[in-house]
């Protein structure tokens, strides 16, 4: 009789144990921070910046993550420009403030906007049992010469990477996969080029 009620106290205490240490798993949010101005006056040309990791896994390939932003940019009526050519010319430019890009500095061609992209942490607890991996990071689009913020977010996602069955996130595709989902994400939010996508008058 004791021990059935020793087992009757024991069974609460042992339920809030094991609630109290449930692992927090972050939750997929959108937040935008800045009011969008895209809808108003959308650019054109865009430079994306090369994304930079600020503390998410390192093996993310931030280069692929870059291009399928590129992509994305495509599919929603703008106009990036070439990676390369970005690239060759910041290379060639001084940093003046130590920012992810030197607005402005992209020599005669200069964009309309550049898109700047950051991965900021990252999640793989769940990844062997489920697939998921979770990512958080900033977009933002700012003017060619850097003075404005046209549309800025801070975003967390749940990235379904498929069947894992005990595999680690380094293995395979898994990253490479997730860096162009996160990037499809970021895309989604950017607001279409709605004018550039209207019927031409006949």
């Amino acid at each position: 009789m004791r021990q059935l009620q020793r087992l009757t106290i024991a069974l609460p205490l042992l339920l809030v144990a094991a609630c109290s240490t449930t692992p927090n798993y972050p939750v997929p949010a959108t937040k935008p921070t800045s009011v969008s101005k895209l809808e108003s006056a959308p650019p054109m040309e865009i430079a994306v910046a090369p994304v930079e990791n600020h503390g998410a896994d390192a093996r993310i390939p931030l280069d692929v993550l870059r291009d399928a932003l590129g992509s994305g940019l495509i599919e929603s009526a703008y106009s990036p420009l070439d990676v390369q050519y970005v690239d060759t010319q910041l290379a060639a430019a001084p940093s003046t403030d130590g920012g992810m890009t030197q607005e402005g500095s992209l020599g005669a061609r200069k964009p309309d906007a550049w898109l700047r992209v950051s991965v900021d942490s990252s999640d793989a607890r769940l990844f062997p049992t489920t697939g998921a991996f979770f990512v958080s990071g900033k977009a933002e689009m700012v003017s060619g010469d850097g003075a404005e913020v046209l549309w800025s977010v801070d975003l967390t996602r749940r990235l379904e990477l498929g069947p894992t069955y005990g595999m680690r996130v380094g293995d395979g595709a898994f990253l490479q996969q997730a860096a162009r989902l996160f990037a499809a994400e970021v895309v989604k939010l950017i607001p279409v080029r709605r004018a550039a996508l209207a019927p031409k008058p006949i």
